[in-house]
């Protein structure tokens, strides 16, 4: 009831946030940049840029269309600490027509941080040169 779509063995997806539960029992979605894997479900933050604290989104979207908007109560980006260990197993992903969730374990592979331009245009991602 709650599968979307099958996704074959080898296809290509994107995918750049992990969905998260704190130790408070607050959630949302942090980058695959920002996190150190510390078992299949275990994580640590480790903020890509070096910053004490790093953004943790109630929707996976990208920083740039983050507001300071409280919507129902709630701001839409908080803070979460260096080194604060969160739960997880599902990555926010396309496949370029859909977008759902896939547990890490079922990602073999994850692409470099700047992924090539033949990866990427299957998806729809490829930005122009």
């Amino acid at each position: 009831r709650n599968i979307v779509c099958l996704v074959p063995n080898g296809s290509v997806v994107a995918g750049e946030f992990v969905h998260v539960r704190r130790a408070t029992g607050e959630a949302g979605f942090l980058r695959f940049r920002d996190l150190e894997q510390l078992s299949p479900k275990a994580w640590r933050v480790r903020s890509s840029e070096g910053l004490a604290a790093t953004a943790l989104r109630r929707a996976p979207r990208p920083a740039s269309e983050d507001t300071s908007v409280r919507a129902v109560g709630e701001a839409e980006v908080v803070e979460v600490a260096e080194g604060e260990k969160l739960e997880g197993e599902y990555v926010f992903i396309t496949t370029g027509r859909k977008v759902g969730y896939i547990k890490r374990p079922y990602l073999t592979a994850l692409l470099s941080k700047k992924p090539s331009r033949e990866a990427l245009e299957p998806l729809g991602l490829a930005s122009p040169v």
